[in-house]
């Protein structure tokens, strides 16, 4: 092999389409546009220069970027050309096999430039029928809140895409001026493919266009190198030619959760720290095996097919050596996680092998991907296997963890590793190593806008801002910092939160991170906030011993900022009402996650399915879940206060967020209707959410455990597309029926889960508002010694009949002391309500509507909005 060679293979993977960028939207033959623009002064200059002379043969590079579609007319070239141009242009057509099932829909080969593309989400199928309109992505360039596809697009003009090709074309140039590396350049050149062609149809033929070009591009990519390895391999086996290799944290769920309430503002700091753990953890394990599978030939950035939410996919060559690397590899990290997490954590790394024939075969790849999930979940089931037992013995030292000495207890939050401190002394004293790390790592997190990676030996002295993950050689390092002169030289890949353009200072990849927390930016915003009328659980900031949040761990009183609020912070902004009174002192605590994922790439996509599809729904379906919510939590829209949510985690096609009960629950509803619009209204993809509401010193893990039980076992359970709230579950939406072509006992199935619950969010809500308003006229009249019959008294005999009409709905009888509900409430009504001319016209009928037997389902759900407007209007208490 020749090193030379390979980068020169995995820069001209990337950019063998750029012409299809560049041609836009005039149209015209792509190869020759994408060698035209290589050539031009600019670029020839600099990928000519010195610094890449040892990495990039030039000359190949355009050769390979003209030549790469198999036609005539290409020049006489050497036998080792000719091998790589035949290596990338098998990868093009492995990557997007689908072109093999699809007539093209013009004759023109370079024509029908003015095509927006398809959102991947639109034929997505699982029984429901798709909708007439088939949103486009506009191509601008990436960021999460332009990623929502919209109608109307097409046809492109020059304008479209004149901010798309500007901003490739100087990035480009700037980056070959400015960066000093060949890794460096394949960075810069992966992450400008992904600004500036997420959007742009690889394909405009296909009908109709839905693969992105960037995905297209780095699947190549990752195609071609695992390619150019096993060719030059002399035991590789047989028809195998390739890898694919899956990475999953198992127990992530269990290490997040499990840290006690020891003190105001702990619990939060240590959630953040150990989700940004799991995220580096994940990050880290990728970049180790992209490095160190293949020794000397590391794997490109593209080789990462899928990542998110504590998992990834790589795609390698099969070679005996990648395979042996893998098992050595999984046994290292596992033993490392063993000693510092004594089996809270795991890696489960898992592969299969592919032919080339599995990349174009629907049935083939669909098949791959599934088999490699069965193979995770049973690996799950005995994980730490190979280090708890060998030859199906097991290892009975292995089991035993050399624990340090515990002279003073075990730490007061994990319940694991030894305390630091005798009791007595403060919180933080106490903490063992781990958690105090927990607790000064958050504080940088939160102020972090750079991620940088090195290998070896620390950067320098250790920080409060340094991760350290593996040990020995293995060792990475993992460094936060607010700026970019605060990270050491050295940094083998520099990620960056946000949507830079390219400067000297700016990092080459942008890491979609969900990793906003409510903070104060200074001691003005915290004094402003902090009012004695708040009634925060943990008193004033002024009292160190209760509230603690400018207590620093290392040097006492704090007075840097911004500094994260706490649970209670977060609390205190619950039931904010206009009149500035406030309600009850609550959390809200949101789990939600997409519904059907795994048949949704599997089946639902039909006979469309290959390497770059599945890349792309991946990235599309994390782009929501880490780089939207992040946005929107950061940058709410107008009148809402979604920037008091605290992110937990939020990346995949989940999340977890804590914030002000009724603010979560304002949100939770933005994110269903935000959801679908983002998968174009598909009513086949679909999200499921759970809240919890709970006092804000009730342990967040439980709360947090419990939302998610309530999400598997109510929303999930009762059909999907739910939400479960005040032990209410509603449907966001109404979505069309199942097709017939369904089977019968399938279809009578669903059709239980729809009778389980029949009322939408649209059925219960206005009477939440309605209550909600007529409490607080209650609540502002009585404090003017007026009597107004729409009590909190009235509200909870509302409780009362809308139990009784519960009992009524779940057994399907009703008892005679149930059917007296109706008479009770119109009574109820007609003594207290109708008569009364406080009340408006208005009000009374929509309340009246409540004793009419054909309303008994809204009554039998009444908890919900009922609940909610008492939180809202009930008086607020330290004493929570």
């Amino acid at each position: 092999m020749n090193l030379k060679e390979y980068h020169t293979l995995i820069l001209a993977s990337l950019l063998h389409d750029v012409g299809k960028l560049l041609n836009k939207p005039e149209g015209g033959p792509h190869p020759e546009i994408g060698e035209a623009f290589l050539r031009r002064p600019e670029c020839a200059q600099w990928l000519q220069s010195d610094k890449f002379t040892e990495d990039v043969d030039f000359d190949l590079l355009c050769y390979l970027v003209r030549w790469h579609v198999p036609c005539t007319g290409a020049p006489p070239a050497s036998e080792a050309y000719k091998a790589l141009r035949s290596r990338l242009s098998i990868a093009d057509q492995l990557s997007s096999g689908e072109r093999n099932w699809e007539k093209p829909s013009c004759s023109d080969r370079e024509g029908s430039s003015d095509r927006a593309l398809d959102a991947i989400f639109n034929p997505l199928y699982l029984g429901r029928p798709l909708a007439a309109a088939q949103p486009k992505y506009r191509p601008v360039p990436l960021h999460p809140k332009d990623a929502f596809p919209q109608t109307g697009s097409e046809p492109l003009t020059a304008i479209d895409y004149a901010a798309t090709l500007r901003g490739f074309e100087q990035g480009f140039v700037y980056a070959l001026e400015h960066v000093q590396n060949w890794r460096e350049l394949e960075a810069w050149t992966y992450a400008l493919l992904e600004r500036y062609t997420w959007a742009v149809p690889s394909d405009v033929h296909r009908d109709p266009p839905q693969i992105a070009l960037f995905d297209h591009a780095r699947t190549s990519c990752a195609i071609a190198a695992a390619l150019y390895i096993r060719a030059h391999a002399e035991n590789a086996p047989g028809e195998s030619m390739f890898l694919l290799i899956q990475g999953d944290i198992s127990g992530v769920q269990d290490y997040i959760y499990t840290v006690a309430n020891v003190g105001p503002g702990g619990v939060a700091k240590r959630l953040r720290a150990r989700s940004f753990f799991i995220t580096a953890l994940t990050e880290v394990l990728a970049h180790r095996l992209r490095d160190t599978l293949v020794p000397g030939y590391p794997l490109p950035i593209a080789a990462q097919i899928i990542g998110g939410g504590a998992q990834f996919v790589i795609l390698a060559p099969d070679l005996p050596e990648v395979r042996e690397n893998l098992v050595l590899i999984r046994r290292e990290v596992n033993r490392w996680l063993w000693n510092e997490f004594q089996g809270d954590l795991a890696v489960i790394l898992e592969f299969l092998p592919l032919t080339q024939s599995d990349l174009i075969d629907e049935s083939n790849i669909y098949k791959a991907f599934e088999n490699l999930g069965e193979k995770i979940k049973t690996a799950k089931r005995h994980r730490l296997g190979d280090l708890l037992q060998a030859d199906g013995v097991w290892q009975p030292d292995a089991f035993k963890w050399e624990a340090e000495p515990y002279p003073h207890g075990d730490c007061p939050s994990c319940r694991r590793l030894p305390a630091r401190a005798a009791e007595g002394a403060p919180v933080d004293e106490r903490l063992c190593a781990r958690c105090y790390q927990d607790r000064v790592l958050s504080e940088q997190i939160v102020k972090a806008n750079y991620i940088g990676y090195y290998t070896g030996p620390a950067p320098g002295e250790p920080t409060a801002a340094t991760l350290t993950i593996f040990d020995g050689d293995a060792a990475r390092h993992v460094v936060v910092a607010e700026a970019r002169e605060a990270l050491p030289p050295g940094w083998y890949q520099l990620d960056g939160f946000g949507h830079e353009t390219p400067t000297p200072d700016a990092p080459a990849l942008i890491r979609h991170f969900a990793n906003y927390v409510p903070r104060f930016k200074d001691f003005v915003a915290l004094t402003r906030y902090c009012t004695e009328e708040r009634a925060c659980v943990y008193g004033r900031y002024t009292d160190d011993d209760t509230c603690g949040i400018l207590v620093h761990p290392e040097d006492g009183r704090m007075e840097h900022f911004p500094t994260l609020q706490t649970f209670g912070c977060i609390a205190a902004a619950a039931a904010e009402q206009d009149d500035g009174s406030l309600g009850s002192q609550l959390l809200g605590v949101l789990r939600a996650d997409v519904d059907n994922l795994g048949l949704l790439f599997s089946r639902g996509t039909g006979t469309r399915r290959s390497l770059s599809r599945m890349a792309m729904l991946s990235r599309m379906m994390d782009l929501f879940f880490s780089g939207w919510v992040h946005h929107t939590l950061e940058h709410p829209p107008d009148g809402k206060r979604y920037d008091h949510i605290y992110t937990v985690y939020a990346g995949g096609d989940d999340l977890c967020l804590v914030g002000p009960w009724d603010v979560v629950i304002d949100f939770s509803h933005y994110l269903a209707e935000k959801f679908a619009e983002y998968v174009g209204y598909n009513p086949n993809v679909t999200l499921s959410a759970a809240i919890t509401v709970t006092k804000p010193k009730y342990p967040i893990s439980t709360a947090a455990q419990q939302a998610g039980e309530w999400l598997d076992h109510r929303a999930k359970d009762a059909g999907r597309n739910r939400l479960h709230l005040f032990g209410v579950t509603v449907r966001w939406r109404d979505l069309p029926d199942y097709d017939e072509t369904l089977s019968v006992a399938l279809a009578e199935d669903l059709k239980k889960l729809e009778a389980c619950t029949p009322l939408t969010w649209d059925d219960l809500w206005p009477w939440a508002e309605l209550l909600d308003g007529e409490l607080r006229r209650w609540r502002l009249d009585k404090a003017r010694g007026i009597r107004y019959p729409v009590s909190t008294g009235f509200a909870h005999r509302l409780l009362t009949y809308a139990e009784m009409a519960r009992n009524w709905k779940e057994t399907g009888e009703i008892s005679s002391e149930d059917l007296l509900y109706l008479a009770r409430l119109a009574y109820d009504l007609g003594r207290n309500v109708v008569k009364s001319d406080a009340v408006d016209e208005r009000t009374k009928r929509q309340l009246s509507r409540l004793t009419h037997l054909a309303n008994h389902r809204v009554m039998a759900e009444l908890r919900l909005p009922v609940t909610y407007a008492l939180y809202r209007n009930r008086e607020r208490s330290r004493e929570i």
